[in-house]
């Protein structure tokens, strides 16, 4: 491949083995053919880079990490690689809709060049996501901060300009991918669009969506310096434009720092959290049994979790 591709699809992986090929065959049967797709295997053991190997298209690019170090750095990883002048987000075990990238191309090239950032919908068996869902709307920084105040769902298929980076970035760590957005919003404008171009899976059961005390203990300390650091970048401004937000990431800061073992952190965070909704049991609970040692809250998250799922 000579010219520089339209698009670099930027997919991490990690023990997809069963399931890689789904995400690889829905970006290889795109009727748009101007791009590469650039795959970061993660320190995968199950076969997921033969699995990989196994495509012969020369559009697909496979790097692979020696360890496993989060999907953040992955994607940092695919970003760095990437030739292409937009970057589209694509998971592993998710799918690409048929002409996704035609409709993701027909956005980029009338995008405004203040424009970093374009977010696209997504489909899964409960519905479109994300909800509210979007209207084709520009936000600006305030403007993403109160859409994300009001969202019930924020699942989208994101994308960026190339330029973007290195100086926006995923997290270097096994945190989530909160920061990135919030980063990507406050340096350029992001436009929300109508077009569903995604469909997400719920079917591989050690998704990072999904997780155990153990997970929750060891990532534990990546959460809680992410959330630190989201609250003092954005902190002041979530405050006045997203202040449900801000009390949430108050409170999985108060628990990311309890797990992390992070007591006298853990408290702090709870106070502030508590002059401003006093009475919150579930910030009481967290405090408490925080107190009482990590292993008891990660207990305690994981029964909450699983009876969100049984409701």
């Amino acid at each position: 491949m000579t010219d520089r591709p339209f698009f670099s699809v930027i997919m991490p992986v990690y023990n997809r083995a069963a399931v890689v090929g789904r995400s690889i065959n829905s970006c290889v049967q795109q009727d748009f053919e101007s791009f590469e797709l650039v795959v970061v295997d993660d320190g995968s053991s199950d076969g997921t880079v033969d699995a990989i190997r196994s495509f012969k298209d020369r559009r697909i690019r496979l790097i692979a990490h020696e360890r496993n170090r989060g999907r953040g750095p992955a994607r940092n990883t695919g970003m760095a690689a990437a030739r292409g002048e937009w970057l589209v987000f694509l998971d592993s075990d998710d799918e690409l809709l048929p002409d996704a990238l035609a409709a993701i191309h027909r956005r980029a090239i009338a995008a405004d060049p203040s424009i970093g950032g374009l977010r696209f919908m997504c489909v899964d068996e409960e519905g479109i996501s994300p909800v509210p869902a979007h209207r084709d709307e520009i936000f600006e920084y305030e403007d993403y901060l109160r859409w994300l105040d009001v969202a019930v769902k924020v699942e989208t298929l994101p994308c960026a300009r190339a330029s973007t980076f290195p100086a926006v970035q995923y997290p270097d760590s096994h945190a989530t991918e909160r920061s990135y957005h919030l980063d990507l919003a406050r340096a350029s404008r992001v436009q929300a669009c109508t077009d569903v171009v995604r469909r997400y899976h719920h079917d591989v059961a050690d998704r990072i969506t999904v997780t155990t005390p153990e997970r929750d203990l060891r990532y534990a300390p990546d959460e809680a310096d992410d959330a630190r650091e989201v609250l003092r970048k954005h902190g002041d401004a979530m405050r006045r434009f997203a202040p449900r937000t801000y009390w949430f990431l108050l409170s999985h800061a108060t628990m990311s720092s309890f797990m992390a073992g992070r007591r006298m952190d853990g408290v702090r965070y709870a106070l502030r959290a508590g002059r401003i909704t006093p009475f919150a049991p579930r910030l009481y609970a967290i405090t408490l049994v925080g107190l009482f040692g990590p292993r008891r809250l990660a207990q305690l998250k994981n029964f909450w979790r699983r009876t969100r799922a049984a409701a």
